[in-house]
Formats: C-alpha cells, sequence, structure tokens
C-alpha cells in the first residue's frame, strides 16, 4: 500500500481569486506571476472556494454596486411585506400591494439617497 501524500499547491491572484493547482514536478517560479486581471499570483497551499461556485460566478457578484444590492433587496423585501400583509394580515389584494409598494419605494428612496 502506498501512503505517500501529495500536497497541493496554487497559484492564488490576489485582486480577483482566480487560482491554478500546480501540477507534479511545477513549482511557482516556472509562471510569470502575474494575472490576466492585472492582479499578483501567490503561492498557496490551499483554495478556499465559497460554496464550490467557479470564479466568474464569484466575480459576478462581486461586481453587484450598491444601488443595484439596494434595488434587488428593496424588491425582495416589497414581495415578503405583500405576502405578509395579504396571507397574515388578511388585507385585500389591492391595499396589500399599495400599502407594501409605498412602504418599501419610501425606504428604498431612503437607502438610495443616504447610502450612495
Amino acid at each position: 500500500m502506498n501512503t505517500k501524500m501529495r500536497f497541493m499547491s496554487y497559484l492564488v491572484c490576489d485582486n480577483c481569486g482566480s487560482y491554478y493547482e500546480l501540477q507534479e514536478g511545477e513549482s511557482p517560479e516556472d509562471f510569470d506571476l502575474a494575472c490576466e486581471c492585472g492582479g499578483k499570483l501567490k503561492n498557496k497551499e490551499s483554495v478556499k472556494l465559497d460554496y464550490e461556485l467557479d470564479v466568474d460566478t464569484k466575480n459576478k457578484f462581486r461586481d453587484l454596486d450598491k444601488k443595484s444590492v439596494i434595488w434587488i433587496t428593496g424588491l425582495a423585501g416589497a414581495l415578503i411585506l405583500f405576502l405578509f400583509m395579504y396571507f397574515i394580515i388578511n388585507l385585500p389584494i389591492i391595499m396589500a400591494a399599495v400599502l407594501s409598494g409605498l412602504i418599501v419605494g419610501l425606504v428604498m428612496r431612503i437607502c438610495l439617497k443616504y447610502f450612495l
């Protein structure tokens, strides 16, 4: 039985988070230590992957600006508030829609004004 363990090594970009797993016999000195994005590649023993997402997916989330996050959160909040008013408080559907729209609209206007 072969119990020899192989320790993995990676070149990881300090800017975009992309990485390359060094193969057996390769060393960091064999590579240009500059990433395509302009960041620097650093030698690391492990790579932390958030929920096993690929780098392209992580970068898409990173590119969301504050305004987009406020809008997405506001729409989700409006939906939750509408469902609460309609199903829990038993308001008529039109009243629940109008009230949830007004409340979330006001909160989003405040957030967009003060957080951007």
